[in-house]
């Protein structure tokens, strides 16, 4: 039975050491010979295993739009009746980002108000602007997702995903 699973060793073109054939497979798995290792996949589609289901994606966090936009809109200090751009990087931050809205912010704030998640890297507190608010971190991520009229990330799927349901 064994010699089923033997492969004669030989010189390729280049004068490396190989295998004629590989009937070994998974006995060796390409572990040990470094012969490429095949295998093929499939997955039945979604609708053939939950055909009442509904697929959206990857699962949500329960209540990323209950928060009350007034409320946020108080917490954060927007007074002035603009939309809000809800900009964030990440919890250690995104320095080009950062640096993008720091840079433009005047331009920014003639037509939004700016909630300014900076990650705890990016954050300094110095700017005083009547309609930018800049947070080192934000624990509950509805409460912005609710003020927000547009968002600017550089984020994950999970993110990604969120801001697309919410239709950011």
């Amino acid at each position: 039975l064994g010699s089923r699973h033997n492969d004669i060793f030989v010189l390729d073109e280049n004068g490396n050491l190989t295998t004629k054939t590989n009937n070994a497979g998974g006995v060796l798995g390409g572990i040990t010979s470094s012969r490429p290792v095949d295998f093929r996949v499939a997955f039945k589609p979604t609708a053939t295993i939950l055909p009442n289901g509904r697929y959206v994606g990857p699962p949500l966090k329960d209540g990323l739009s209950d928060y009350p936009k007034t409320k946020a809109r108080l917490e954060f200090n927007f007074t002035e009746n603009k939309p809000v751009l809800f900009v964030f990087g990440g919890s250690l931050g995104a320095k080009a980002l950062n640096d993008a809205v720091k840079s433009n912010l005047l331009t920014l704030l003639k037509k939004y108000n700016v909630l300014h998640v900076t990650g705890k890297n990016g954050y300094d507190g110095k700017i005083k602007a009547v309609g930018y608010t800049e947070i080192p971190y934000l624990n509950d991520m509805s409460k912005g997702y609710s003020v927000a009229d547009v968002v600017v990330s550089r984020c994950g799927s999970n993110s990604a995903f969120e801001i697309i349901s919410l239709k950011k």
